[in-house]
Order: C-alpha cells, then structure tokens, then sequence
C-alpha cells in the first residue's frame, strides 16, 4: 500500500514508511535513513529519463533507492559494506515487486562507478567520525578510512564525464569537485543539486586532501544541525546513512 500511495504522489510519511522495516532498523531512520520527502526530491532531480542509473553511495536499508523506484522510471542502485542491511533491502524491493532498484554488498571502492549517470550522497563516512552515532560495530571505523574513502569518491566523481548529475544530503560543498556546478538547494540548503558542467583537472585534483577540507565542512555540519532543529524540532539531526 505504501508504495502505491507514492507512485500516485500522495503523501507518506516517514514513521508510516518505515514500518516496512524491522523495529530496531525503523528506530534508526531519523538519524540514519534518507527522508520520504528528501527522497522523493532528490531521486526527481537524479532522473532525467527510464535509462538513468542511479547509484547511492552507503545505501543502508536502501530507504532512498526503494522510494525513488517508485516515484521515478530511473534504475537504482544501492552499495552497502553491512550484509544484514543489504538482505533487509533486497527483501523489501522482492515483495513489493520493485524491479528497478538493486543493492551490492560491496566496500564503495570495489565498484565501478563508471556505469552511472547519477549519484546520492547523505554524508556517507560520517560514521567513521562521530562513531557515537555508528549504526553497528560490524565494520572498521576510523578517522584514516573516512580520509581515503572521501578522496577516493571525490577523484572518482570528478572523472565521470560532463552531464553526472549529485544531489548530497548534509554534505558540504567542498566535498564536490569544482567541476560540478551547484543547481539548486532545498531544505534550508542541506539538500543540494550539481551538474558536472567542466573536466577535472587532474594537477588540482592530486592538490586537494582531506586538511584542507576538513574545516569548511565541519561548520557546515554545524550549520545543517542548527536548519534541521528548524524543520525537526523533535528529532537528532541526521548525520549519515552509512559507514564504508
């Protein structure tokens, strides 16, 4: 039912969605699961026509790619380290019939990003910093992997040809490569649109590092903690969807 109310665009929301999932999962969706409307507005923008193929980077319970499936004619991809997630995912989009979204249990550095015109990011290594907030302890957890895997993505992302289209969900510009131009912002400026407008210049790309980012991004994360106390009162600010 749930998936029909959204294919006709009517209003779910987010603790009716998320009784699709075990309890103790459910109870991580403030913090950890994209929101049905974040969704909804970011997957919109991600696909342009039925031969899209979005990917999400750390992709959880697969929240965001089960809700874009449903309301858009792209194909979704979700890549998550932890097994147990990625059965739970996999099981939902089976029942409900969902057969454009696919999930990889897979380390993010193992796949290859080539094939995608797309990408979702909800501040995926998070995790790897504040690790009071981690969702399990069933992958390593470090300040060093979050360095690697943040570089890692942020070369990947600036070699994708002219065109790659990202929304990021609480995360900050410099994390995107400046070759990507920024499209639209919503939700106080937590959820951000770009286009791939230039080609990487890959002298640049060796010079940027983690210290020399590091700081713009950490007072924007004060900044989206204070917006999301505007728009959600009651709820923690949400942090990651995922550790890698």
């Amino acid at each position: 039912m749930i998936f029909n109310y959204l294919q006709a665009n009517l209003l779910v929301k987010d603790d009716d969605f998320d009784k699709i999932y075990p309890k103790k999962i459910a109870r991580l969706s403030k913090i950890h699961w994209t929101s049905v409307e974040v969704a909804k507005k970011a997957a919109k923008f991600l696909v342009t026509n039925a031969d899209s193929k979005v990917m999400d980077i750390g992709s959880g319970v697969g929240k965001f790619c089960l809700v874009g499936s449903a309301t858009t004619p792209g194909q979704f991809f979700g890549v998550e380290q932890r097994q147990e997630l990625v059965s739970i995912a996999q099981e939902i989009a089976c029942k409900r019939g969902l057969d454009r979204v696919h999930f990889i249990n897979a380390n993010m550095m193992d796949v290859n990003l080539k094939g995608f015109s797309s990408f979702y990011l909800f501040n995926p290594f998070y995790e790897h910093i504040d690790q009071a907030e981690c969702i399990d302890k069933t992958i390593p957890l470090s300040i060093a992997k979050f360095t690697e895997y943040e570089q890692y993505l942020f070369n990947q992302l600036n070699k994708m040809p002219t065109g790659t289209r990202i929304a990021t969900y609480h995360v900050g510009n410099t994390q995107i490569p400046d070759s990507y131009q920024l499209q639209e912002e919503h939700f106080f400026g937590l959820l951000r649109f770009y286009i791939k407008s230039k080609k990487c210049y890959p002298l640049v790309e060796k010079l940027l590092n983690f210290s020399t980012r590091v700081l713009p991004e950490a007072l924007f994360r004060m900044r989206g903690i204070k917006a999301h106390k505007n728009i959600y009162p009651n709820c923690p600010p949400p942090t990651h969807n995922q550790g890698l």
